[in-house]
């Protein structure tokens, strides 16, 4: 049976524990689609109210605290794609023991060393389950209302969004993934039987720091790409991976059209600002050829 076949009373409800993020957002534009019941299981809970007033009258949709949320599921998804959290991931990871459900955490491919550590250790609390669990790294997603949410790629969008010189950091890799791509692969794993590796990786191409400079260079030159070291450097290991059809220029494209409508969205860094820089977006982007 399709799951667009199943009766009312009995469509597969699909549990996500995540924080407010536009990540997520795009993951539940996907499943309601399909005919499931989608539960957020969240701490921002008015945030994620704000983010889905579309949605007040969706019967499909709720927003439940961890003391309010539902007993059933029959699928539990935990979205740790800006915060690794492990309290609530051991609370996933008993739920999904309990029920017997199949459940997918998804995190950064790019990775940082707390993180790194954090899902080595979602490893280590998963050893003694015997339920299907599946691992999706996402890489740097970017598309219409995306957030920032510090790493490095979101930054360097962020920057070029708002000031007029531009630092990408040189000690990473960069592994771009239109956001709505991503989560519409994630819906077909999550239905999906036998998946084609226990980890999977979603992304569209992997670009050096140098390629992205000269990409970037190309189709923005009103801007002042400088290639700088950063802080820390980040790690990724090699899985199945599901390539993606945006590039890096196409989802770009994307980016910037949906700013330059909707120039709210972008947040007010002023205190980092020059006096000649604007909080208003000026991006000269050339679109790529089709």
């Amino acid at each position: 049976m399709g799951l667009n076949n199943y009766p009312p009373d009995s469509r597969p409800t699909v549990k996500i524990y995540s924080s407010a993020n536009y990540f997520t957002l795009s993951l539940v534009d996907g499943l309601l689609p399909q005919f499931c019941k989608v539960e957020i299981v969240t701490k921002e809970q008015e945030r994620w109210r704000q983010l889905t007033k579309y949605l007040i009258d969706n019967n499909s949709f709720t927003i439940n605290s961890e003391n309010e949320q539902n007993k059933h599921c029959d699928y539990i998804i935990g979205c740790f794609i800006d915060e690794i959290d492990l309290d609530i991931i051991k609370n996933v990871i008993k739920e999904a023991s309990q029920l017997s459900t199949k459940t997918i955490f998804i995190f950064p491919y790019n990775q940082n060393a707390q993180q790194y550590e954090k899902i080595i250790k979602t490893k280590e609390l998963l050893n003694q389950s015997s339920n299907e669990n599946l691992f999706v790294y996402v890489g740097d997603h970017l598309g219409p209302r995306m957030t920032f949410d510090g790493s490095p790629f979101s930054q360097l969008i962020k920057n070029t969004l708002l000031t007029q010189k531009v630092p990408i950091p040189k000690n990473c890799d960069y592994f771009p993934v239109f956001t709505p791509e991503a989560t519409k692969e994630i819906v077909k794993l999550l239905f999906s039987f036998g998946p084609p590796a226990n980890e999977v990786a979603i992304y569209s191409e992997g670009l050096s720091p140098q390629e992205l400079y000269l990409r970037l260079t190309k189709r923005i030159p009103n801007k002042e790409f400088v290639l700088e070291n950063n802080k820390e450097a980040l790690v990724n290991d090699s899985f199945f991976l599901i390539k993606t059809e945006h590039k890096l220029e196409s989802s770009l494209n994307e980016v910037f059209q949906w700013f330059s409508k909707n120039p709210l969205y972008i947040p007010n860094i002023t205190k980092q600002s020059t006096p000649k820089e604007t909080n208003k977006p000026t991006v000269t982007f050339k679109k790529p050829s089709v």
